[in-house]
């Protein structure tokens, strides 16, 4: 997961072994109440993985910069590669999607205008002094078919009068910050996306 920019914490880890031995119904010694496998099997899951190891990862800016790297652009496309030639996904562009998120403001910048010489300053109407980030997550597949958006607005409430015109079929979530998160993706994929696909 992390080789694709998407590392699980301990905490993710033993959650997500949980929820694989309830879901696959194996039979397993985690804590219900606590909906996650113990430190010890954590333990015992690294010693069974020893190319595994705890990593701090880097802040985005630095890690975008690394990506500039020719080793790690080529790393990526032949990872790429060998999955779609391993999928057998070469001739099916119906099957590959790429997803990506943007931060949005709801208040555009307005551009340059032509105004009296002398003056001190300009105006541009704009719907409010500031505004809102949001962030859209937007998905579309190779052959050219889109899902419908995800917007994330900060807080605990949907503002209506910036929900009126959206695309059909959009998805409205908040969040503290209104950035994706953990629960935010995997809500998206298992409840929007899978829904959408042919």
């Amino acid at each position: 997961m992390a080789n694709c920019g998407f590392g699980l914490t301990i905490d993710d880890v033993c959650r997500t072994a949980y929820s694989m031995a309830v879901n696959l119904k194996i039979k397993h010694p985690f804590n219900s109440s606590r909906a996650k496998a113990g430190y010890d099997w954590y333990a015992g899951f690294m010693g069974r993985h020893p190319q595994l190891a705890i990593r701090k990862p880097e802040g985005l800016s630095a890690a975008r910069g690394m990506m500039l790297n020719k080793n790690v652009v080529t790393s990526y496309f032949k990872l790429l590669e060998d999955t779609m030639g391993r999928l057998k996904l070469f001739d099916k562009g119906s099957q590959i999607y790429n997803v990506d998120e943007s931060g949005i403001n709801t208040v555009h910048t307005p551009g340059k205008i032509i105004g009296q010489k002398g003056k001190r300053a300009v105006h541009s109407n704009t719907s409010r002094d500031r505004g809102e980030n949001v962030t859209a997550v937007v998905c579309a597949s190779a052959s050219g078919v889109y899902i419908p958006p995800m917007i994330i607005f900060k807080g605990q409430r949907l503002n209506k009068g910036l929900v009126a015109n959206a695309p059909s079929g959009t998805l409205f979530a908040t969040s503290k910050s209104s950035f994706i998160d953990r629960e935010l993706i995997e809500h998206w994929f298992e409840h929007h996306f899978m829904k959408y696909l042919p």
